[in-house]
């Protein structure tokens, strides 16, 4: 009987003890429930872990709770601190996880630890300190694989008897049973930080990305998308990829996708249509998107708006292909400016002689008619020599204000275009100049040349005929008709010259202004130096020349020059007497033209000695005098006209001289002039322009820097 009711109160203690067990885990199982539906909807770390001490206060009676934890966006550096009641704002509980002697005792326990067991732990003051001033009674450690990642401290229970250890070991069993949610909001937080910066990422980069089924469907596209394609979010989701891809980049974007569909990167440029309608370059980099199975369900692409480094690339292009051709137009006119000072020397006595010899037969003689034959014709291998020198822009240009309706006036009521224009009978010549044209600076007998080759050029075009337009006007520029952004804002007089013939080539619109380049027959239809005296000519005026063409529909050639404030004047046209008596030096080392010079002069009645070079002439004028030095600009090495001139004024400060030369420097023969030089005569000169020259030095008082009208 006493057995039975012994085993009776032992199954009693037993039942209730398992009941309690049971009601405990319930009420553990029912804390975590909370968590974790709480978590759901808050989630945020700092409220978690204030649910996680309300509900252990609320559950367990204990009103004093705080919990330390590493904050895991910190790569659990820092220590976070949560407290109920006196400890939410306690400092002393700061740095209980930095204690070695802690993280020692939890390395591998998962019971609770009780404070107060000082004595196993070496560093214990601020254990203590909360211990006496909070009543903290237990300690739980927060483990995660092992690994200490927390700690929870739990107060006196209110009105209750205090916390047994087998009681401390069930709050420790559930805070370890909510240790992984613990942890798990670790990776939702690094998680959540990982997805914010990964979009910010994605809606802040510069480049393009999108994302397209298997078919090209876009399925998702960032703020750079909707920039590079001109649409709305809203606008790109759902349209083909592929409508906007020109119809030449397709067959390419084709290949493109099958590399996609083998599972291969695609790495390509194309050409997109934005939603304005405008063409831009694109780089685009594809990578497949694989399903769990591995298949390719879709593409996720990168696209780069190269459009303006293709612009810098071609305009870089440009300027390249610019340099090489204006050096090369510079080689062709260190040549071509050698040749011409070649050819000055040569025709120097051709074109002199004639006129000597004319002033000693009589006007009837036989030989006459064939002395002017010689005489013209040296005259006009002298102009082809000019045309080398505007080729090698290195010719004398005599600058006066200008009005160009005049200059092409003129060469319209010449024998020569009335001739060409008999030649092209079937071709209409119309007329646009504007009556209010402002004046250019510039040397009439070079732009006269300038029109006369832009409209033989312009005819020729049209064999079959058509309509010839020469069109004047001037205005304010910043750009070129072209669009090029190459020429100096300003005020320009413009010069078109339109035709409606044959149209230029684009390959050969880069060369048509280097000498002899062109598609006619050579000797039939000029010398192949028109185009590039035109561009010489316009050059050394400070101007600019475009060209628009398409083929078989005409060309216009625009010349740009700039705006004068200067008006034009009348020079009076004065007879001069060319003979004189005075002392002249001519320095030369040509003995040809040495002895041409001295004739001339002779014939003239000037006393004349020569020199071969600028030492012998500071040699001679270190013991005498004369009234006029004739320089050659071009001397020995070293040693040119500006430097023999340098010497003479040493001697003589207000020496005349007069510079005569076929090629010259602009920068030397300036140099010269400010120095005290009256006047430049180019070479071959005839009696009368030398003769003019050195009356107008010995009549003037005040030098002048102007060349005569006897080089025209």
């Amino acid at each position: 009987m006493l057995e039975d009711t012994r085993n009776q109160q032992y199954q009693s203690k037993e039942y209730l003890d398992c009941q309690l067990s049971i009601d405990r885990q319930m009420l553990a199982f029912n804390t975590l429930s909370k968590l974790t539906k709480d978590f759901i909807k808050i989630s945020d770390f700092d409220n978690l872990i204030n649910v996680i001490m309300l509900t252990i206060s609320g559950q367990f009676s204990i009103p004093t709770v705080f919990i330390s934890i590493w904050d895991p966006t910190s790569n659990f550096k820092k220590e976070l601190y949560f407290g109920t009641g006196k400890l939410r704002k306690s400092k002393k509980i700061n740095g209980l996880l930095q204690s070695k002697a802690l993280q020692k005792q939890f390395a591998s326990n998962i019971d609770p630890f009780w404070v107060d067991d000082l004595h196993l732990i070496d560093e214990s003051e601020n254990l203590e300190y909360i211990h006496q001033n909070f009543g903290i009674k237990i300690i739980v450690p927060f483990l995660h694989n092992d690994k200490l990642i927390g700690i929870i401290g739990l107060g006196e229970r209110i009105g209750e008897k205090s916390l047994d250890r087998e009681e401390s070991k069930l709050i420790a069993a559930f805070i370890n049973t909510i240790s992984p949610l613990i942890a798990n909001s670790f990776l939702f937080i690094e998680l959540q930080h990982s997805e914010k910066n990964y979009r910010s990422l994605v809606e802040n980069i510069s480049d393009g990305i999108i994302t397209t089924d298997i078919n090209g469907k876009i399925l998702f596209a960032n703020e750079s998308s909707c920039k590079i394609f001109g649409y709305t979010k809203s606008e790109l989701i759902g349209i083909n990829i592929r409508n906007f891809i020109s119809e030449e980049n397709k067959s390419k974007t084709i290949r493109e996708t099958q590399k996609i569909k083998s599972k291969e990167l695609s790495k390509y440029e194309l050409a997109l249509k934005r939603k304005d309608g405008q063409i831009c370059q694109i780089f685009v980099s594809a990578t497949p998107l694989l399903d769990n199975n591995g298949s390719v369900y879709g593409t996720i692409g990168i696209f780069t708006d190269i459009s303006n480094i293709k612009k810098a690339e071609k305009e870089k292009q440009e300027l390249r292909e610019k340099l090489s051709r204006a050096k090369h137009m510079e080689s062709l006119g260190v040549l071509a400016g050698g040749v011409a000072h070649d050819l000055n020397n040569i025709l120097g006595p051709l074109v002199a002689y004639p006129e000597l010899i004319r002033m000693k037969i009589v006007e009837d003689s036989p030989i006459m008619k064939d002395i002017l034959k010689i005489e013209k014709s040296a005259l006009r291998a002298s102009e082809v020599v000019q045309d080398l020198l505007a080729l090698a822009r290195r010719g004398r240009y005599e600058m006066v204000p200008l009005n160009f309706n005049d200059i092409i006036e003129s060469y319209m009521e010449s024998p020569s275009f009335l001739k060409l224009k008999s030649k092209h009978n079937n071709i209409v010549i119309k007329t646009e100049l504007n009556k209010a044209l402002k004046n250019i600076h510039g040397s009439e007998s070079h732009l006269y040349k300038v029109i006369m080759n832009l409209i033989i050029n312009a005819m020729e075009a049209m064999s079959q005929g058509g309509q010839l337009t020469v069109k004047t006007e001037h205005k304010y520029l910043e750009k070129l008709n072209s669009g090029f952004n190459n020429i100096e804002a300003g005020e320009y007089v413009i010069v078109i010259v339109s035709d409606t013939g044959l149209g230029i080539e684009q390959n050969d619109l880069e060369h048509i202004f280097e000498p002899f380049y062109s598609r006619k027959e050579m000797g039939k239809s000029g010398s192949g130096l028109g185009l590039a005296i035109v561009y010489g000519v316009t050059k050394d005026h400070n101007g600019y020349i475009d060209v628009l063409s398409k083929v078989n529909h005409g060309t216009d050639f625009i010349i740009y020059l700039p705006v004068t404030d200067i008006t034009t004047t009348e020079d009076n046209k004065v007879i001069v007497d060319i003979h004189g008596s005075e002392k002249i030096l001519v320095v030369d080392d040509i003995q040809e033209q040495r002895e041409l010079a001295a004739t001339i002069l002779a014939s003239l009645g000037y006393d004349v000695e020569t020199v071969a070079d600028g030492h012998a002439a500071v040699k001679y004028l270190k013991n005498k005098s004369v009234d006029v030095v004739i320089l050659d600009m071009i001397m020995e090495e070293g040693f040119d006209g500006l430097d023999t001139y340098i010497e003479i004024i040493k001697i003589h400060p207000e020496q005349k001289a007069i510079i005569a030369s076929g090629f010259a420097e602009t920068d030397r023969v300036k140099k010269a002039e400010t120095l005290g030089v009256g006047i430049y005569i180019r070479k071959p000169y005839t009696m009368q322009h030398l003769g003019k020259a050195i009356r107008k030095v010995l009549v003037n008082k005040e030098a002048s820097t102007e060349e005569l009208n006897i080089n025209s």
